[in-house]
């Protein structure tokens, strides 16, 4: 009778050990790594909202120079840091008689064509033949304007294409010099 072997070899024993030691780093190293070699969060710097005010200054049925014609106006300009980003300016007006309105027509039209030509600034004239009355909006954006001179298409003397403000204008002083002319600011 041959004896049989009960238990475990030196070997399976060995390879039992190593077994059950591989086991456990592959169980138990994932979480060390995790807690030894932490990922450095990337703190990402939200940029501050930036505070844009706005500067609203009316004027409203006036008349100017000539007591023919009856005026509206509306600045809005847009600011940060007390200067100016944007405006926009509105300017109503209505005339008494067709002469001077026609000829304020034609020059508003020129104007408008010549600014259209410039990016960053849009002007729009809107006239009303019926009631005499011109409507103008000027929107700028002070970020991509830049003073120019333009010929307009068929036209032989050049136009200056310049804004009303610059970047550089405190809106403090802004608001001050259109108070003093009767305008009021909220």
């Amino acid at each position: 009778m041959k004896e049989e072997k009960i238990g475990l070899s030196k070997v399976e024993i060995a390879l039992s050990v190593i077994g059950i030691f591989l086991l456990s780093c592959l169980v138990i190293l994932p979480p060390l790594f995790r807690v030894v070699l932490k990922e450095k969060k990337e703190v990402i710097d939200e940029p501050k909202p930036i505070d844009i005010k706005v500067l609203t200054c009316t004027k409203l049925n006036y008349y100017s120079q000539d007591a023919t014609v009856k005026e509206n106006d509306t600045y809005t300009i847009k600011y940060y840091k007390d200067k100016v980003r944007t405006y926009s300016i509105k300017k109503e007006r209505i005339y008494s008689d067709p002469l001077p309105y026609g000829e304020a027509k034609e020059a508003a039209g020129k104007q408008s064509t010549a600014y259209n030509l410039v990016e960053g600034i849009d002007f729009t004239v809107n006239p009303d033949d019926t009631g005499l009355k011109i409507v103008a909006t000027e929107n700028c954006d002070l970020s991509i304007f830049k003073p120019t001179t333009v010929t307009v298409p068929g036209d032989t003397d050049p136009t200056k294409v310049m804004s009303e403000y610059t970047t550089k204008d405190s809106v403090e002083e802004i608001k001050s010099n259109l108070e003093s002319d009767g305008y009021v600011c909220k």
